[in-house]
């Protein structure tokens, strides 16, 4: 047995596993009391189907390899499936993933949705894969659950039925979701006890179906008094005063960071301050992107747009006893003829510097605008106000001011 301390043993071979990987792999081979130590690092994260063309795994090399050493399976920690058409009635991913014990986070996702090609990979086509996902839902070791471009519906049922530890769920489920597929079958049996939860879905409908779910005794099954990190795509939806998705942001007493994202022009965040009113005590970073560039939106004039609406809202999250410390927009913007965004950047200006902000400490705007007629107004005029109207902003030395603008053509 090696005489050196067991901690700088693990440091060096930590080190290895970031560095030289290769290396790692030789040092396995030289001491039998190394191979339990480098087994944690060489085989801690496996990906299968990988879209790189080095070093790619495949559901049936990984049985092949659990198969003739099983024990290899209490070292795999995290699991990344890019799941294929074939994936789903192919009976060596079954096997697979029944060896796994110890999982700690689990993504699945399927490689055309990174390029926006929306791939019909439908979670019900074998019962058998579905049985051996709800065997990981259900390990008490997995806490982080990644699902992306996968038919939502029955898999939202699964997840309700059979998880239990999970603390952090994120959910990109952009395509079609049957909301009666939705309803938890069986009923869950206890809630799940978030701290991260990002839910992106083709529409609001799902998001509030599934934060709606409650467990056999009436509790929500989605608990929400640990939650300290949210983001939702909204869709579909007017406001959040008064709306079911502004009930589900209340709902949470302890967030530390908030993502919203309204990417239709008839989203407007009026009723964020109320949203957040719960949280305003912990809340440290907010991240806001408001979108009105879609083709054939409405007309905005200096009242109705989401632009100004947010400058509003910020105003009153600034006169509540906030900590906040970190603010992020980013802007997409369409300029349409007759829309001159000078009063709404200068109600912007007005909502930061009429207020103390006490715990500011940085400021990051990201604006993106196109032309979408030959009379808007002029992109780097645009810029130009953009700088000469959020004044406090760019003079303002207690402040870091991050500022990125980028002009889309056509």
């Amino acid at each position: 047995m090696p005489t050196l301390p067991l901690e700088i043993i693990e440091s060096i071979l930590s080190i290895l596993a970031v560095s030289d990987f290769n290396s790692l792999l030789t040092t396995s081979l030289t001491c039998s009391a190394f191979v339990p130590l480098c087994r944690a690092h060489i085989f801690r994260s496996i990906t299968l189907n990988s879209a790189s063309e080095f070093e790619n795994v495949t559901p049936s090399m990984l049985h092949d390899r659990l198969s003739q050493t099983p024990e290899l399976a209490q070292y795999i920690r995290h699991l990344s499936f890019n799941m294929k058409e074939h994936d789903t009635h192919d009976s060596t991913i079954v096997l697979a993933l029944q060896h796994l014990t110890h999982l700690r986070s689990l993504s699945i996702w399927h490689h055309p949705y990174l390029v926006k090609v929306h791939p019909e990979i439908s979670w019900n086509k074998d019962p058998a894969v579905r049985v051996a996902l709800r065997h990981i839902l259900a390990l008490p070791s997995l806490v982080e659950l990644e699902i992306f471009a996968i038919h939502g519906g029955i898999f939202l049922s699964d997840l309700t039925s059979s998880a239990g530890a999970l603390e952090k769920l994120t959910l990109e489920l952009f395509l079609p979701v049957d909301l009666s597929s939705i309803a938890a079958k069986p009923t869950p049996s206890k809630p799940l006890k978030l701290r991260v939860l990002d839910l992106k879905f083709q529409s609001v409908s799902p998001i509030v179906h599934f934060c709606s779910i409650k467990c056999a005794d009436g509790r929500p099954f989605l608990d929400f008094s640990r939650l300290t990190w949210l983001s939702l795509v909204l869709e579909e939806m007017p406001q959040l005063k008064g709306s079911q998705v502004g009930s589900i942001i209340e709902r949470c007493t302890g967030l530390v960071e908030l993502h919203i994202t309204a990417t239709y022009p008839c989203i407007t965040l009026f009723g964020l301050t109320d949203a957040i009113q719960p949280s305003i005590h912990t809340l440290k970073r907010l991240r806001i992107h408001v979108s009105f560039n879609k083709e054939g939106s409405i007309e905005y004039t200096d009242i109705n747009n989401p632009l100004t609406i947010l400058a509003s809202e910020l105003d009153h999250v600034g006169r509540t006893d906030n900590i906040l410390e970190e603010i992020t927009l980013r802007l997409s913007i369409g300029l349409t003829a007759g829309y001159n965004p000078s009063i709404s950047l200068r109600m912007l200006n007005k909502s930061f510097a009429r207020n103390k902000w006490p715990m500011l400490r940085s400021v990051s705007l990201d604006v993106s605008v196109s032309q979408r007629s030959p009379a808007a107004l002029a992109a780097d005029e645009f810029k130009r106000l953009v700088k000469e109207e959020l004044s406090w902003l760019f003079l303002n030395d207690s402040v870091l001011v991050n500022f990125e603008y980028l002009v889309w053509l056509g």
